[in-house]
């Protein structure tokens, strides 16, 4: 009978932890164990896990980009009964099929507020002794936890009482996880730095690089995956464009599921300007990497599985990372790959349309070809390893 792994993921607003977490899923499959999944946050297409058991929660969500609060679908404020039931869901899962590994993503890291449901889970998890606890993180935290010393003693707490590894989704030489959680050194006997989750190379690799021998397309291809807060970027770069060397190009706009039709006329109607390049709109696209790979430019966010993406496909990128007082993660990883000559990075909404058109032609000139990323990719398979060294209780 193969082992068994169960996988919690709770997305709130985007879903790229979900995107992360079905290339682990996948990996796993492909070493032999059986993946159930449990989603906490609105349903999505189960597509991405093909071959593993799906488990939905009622689902939670935030209304907006400022996580001030947790709402159902329906808007409403999360009652204690709707707590109840999505415990309970759980629980009987565990009960039903008895995992070999839990592997919690992000807790106790961030989503503290589900310590009500996952608390008691753990603790029965850990006094039966069976099922190995683990967490999944990616590489870097927010700046709350810098500034709230007693929030990393909690984080602490947890981790010492109930779980048995934390796997860093990341690269130690790049960026560590005490760069952005100080607490760190404290638990180094848990951690465990897989390298990033990115696309499979071996699969990419050779269409890859028959793309990206050839002279790139003369093409932008802006996208901001299934971020909620994507059309303030596209605007900018809209009004951007007519200022920048590569406004004759062809600009893709890739849009997410939550795109609004204001956003939808405005493309529109920028694609009627005769004197510019044309403008093509589209949705996600699953050959998102070989699009890059033969493309001028590459213009996104700064989320995790988007930059995999940007540096497989090694094309020129310029970041707008999301940022505000809270989340900072997105504008740290752009930074750190700005200072290794990766990308250009910068905060449109700091910026005239004169001033990020410019940044777009200094993005443009970046050549990535020449100079490949030195960051450790393939962390889906370092996961494997390491849960499998686990089961096999050859951890330190």
């Amino acid at each position: 009978m193969p082992q068994h792994i169960m996988m919690y993921c709770q997305h709130l607003l985007g879903v790229g932890h979900l995107y992360r977490l079905a290339r682990i899923a996948a990996a796993c499959l492909q070493s032999g164990f059986k993946v159930t999944i449990v989603a906490g946050g609105e349903r999505t297409s189960q597509s991405l896990f093909t071959g593993c058991d799906w488990v939905q929660l009622p689902p939670i969500k935030v209304p907006d980009a400022s996580f001030s609060e947790l709402v159902t679908v329906d808007g409403q404020p999360v009652s204690a009964s709707y707590w109840q039931q999505r415990q309970q869901v759980l629980m009987d899962t565990i009960k039903k099929t008895s995992p070999d590994v839990f592997l919690v993503e992000m807790y106790p890291f961030g989503r503290r507020a589900f310590r009500h449901e996952l608390t008691p889970i753990l603790a029965a998890l850990k006094a039966q002794g069976a099922c190995k606890i683990m967490c999944s993180l990616r590489d870097i935290l927010v700046d709350k936890f810098v500034r709230e010393p007693q929030r990393q003693d909690w984080v602490i707490h947890q981790l010492e009482q109930y779980f048995d590894a934390v796997l860093v989704h990341g690269d130690e030489q790049f960026i560590r996880l005490q760069d952005t959680f100080p607490a760190a050194a404290r638990i180094t006997s848990l951690l465990y730095y897989t390298g990033y989750v990115g696309p499979e190379l071996d699969t990419l690799t050779p269409e890859i690089a028959t793309l990206t021998s050839a002279e790139p397309r003369q093409e932008v291809v802006v996208s901001a995956g299934s971020s909620a807060v994507a059309e303030q970027m596209m605007m900018a770069l809209l009004a951007a464009r007519p200022y920048s060397t590569v406004a004759h190009w062809t600009w893709r706009f890739l849009l997410g599921p939550r795109s609004s039709n204001r956003l939808r006329q405005a493309l529109s109607a920028a694609n009627k300007d005769m004197a510019l390049g044309g403008i093509k709109v589209e949705g996600l696209r699953d050959d998102f990497v070989s699009l890059l790979a033969s493309a001028g430019l590459s213009i996104s966010q700064a989320g995790y599985n988007t930059v995999m993406d940007v540096l497989v496909a090694q094309c020129p990128a310029l970041l707008l990372p999301f940022a505000n007082t809270e989340e900072t993660e997105q504008l740290f990883r752009a930074q750190r790959l700005s200072a290794i000559g990766c990308c250009y990075y910068v905060q449109a909404e700091q910026l005239s349309p004169q001033a990020l058109a410019e940044c777009i032609d200094k993005a443009v000139s970046l050549n990535p070809k020449v100079s490949p990323s030195p960051i450790t990719l393939g962390g889906q398979w370092q996961t494997v390893n390491i849960i499998k060294r686990w089961l096999n209780d050859e951890s330190a």
